[in-house]
């Protein structure tokens, strides 16, 4: 099992960590079997999602926490268990804006069909997973805070207190999304 820690203590909490790290634990003998600051200053793995090929995506977060702040940007990565290696990374947000900042993230959603999106705060984007590339899926019409699951061609997500969604499709130019609307 991949596991990943923060150093961001809970409300009232005090930071006892430096920084944060991934880790292996072998189910077995119920023993970390490795670990290590893949990032180093890395304050969060807020998110772990399997990948195609036995790799995992995910997420991490270098910045200190404040309970003020309501979106971050973040560094996707891939991991691979195997190697204990991440294999890509990138800074998506220059391109796709910040990522909400909740409990209860989901920033990563996998389809039925294989396909995974990554939930920004205005948009929503699609993994490649030979490339790792991203591309924008979707552009959603009020702000993603949490949430994220998929049912149909929709992904679902909140927008304070209201569920909301976005329609996501494959087309013959490639996989593009269309439309948004919220629910109250």
């Amino acid at each position: 099992m991949l596991g990943g820690t923060t150093t961001r203590a809970g409300t009232g909490g005090e930071q006892k960590a430096a920084e944060s790290e991934l880790y292996i634990m072998d189910m077995a003998g119920k023993k970390i079997a490795w670990h290590k600051a893949v990032f180093p200053g890395a304050q969060e793995y807020s998110q772990l999602c399997e990948g195609p090929r036995g790799l995992v995506y995910g997420l991490a977060s270098f910045l200190a926490f404040d309970p003020q702040r309501m979106s971050e940007p973040k560094r996707f990565f891939v991991f691979d268990p195997e190697t204990r290696e991440v294999v890509h990374q990138s800074d998506p947000c220059d391109e796709f804006g910040p990522f909400c900042y909740q409990q209860g993230q989901r920033k990563i959603v996998r389809a039925p069909d294989g396909r995974t999106f990554l939930l920004f705060k205005r948009c929503v984007a699609e993994i490649d997973p030979e490339s790792f590339k991203l591309t924008k899926a979707a552009e959603v019409a009020t702000d993603i805070f949490s949430g994220g699951d998929i049912l149909g061609d929709r992904i679902y997500f909140s927008d304070g207190s209201h569920i909301c969604s976005c329609r996501v499709r494959k087309s013959a130019a490639g996989r593009r999304a269309a439309g948004s609307r919220k629910g109250k």
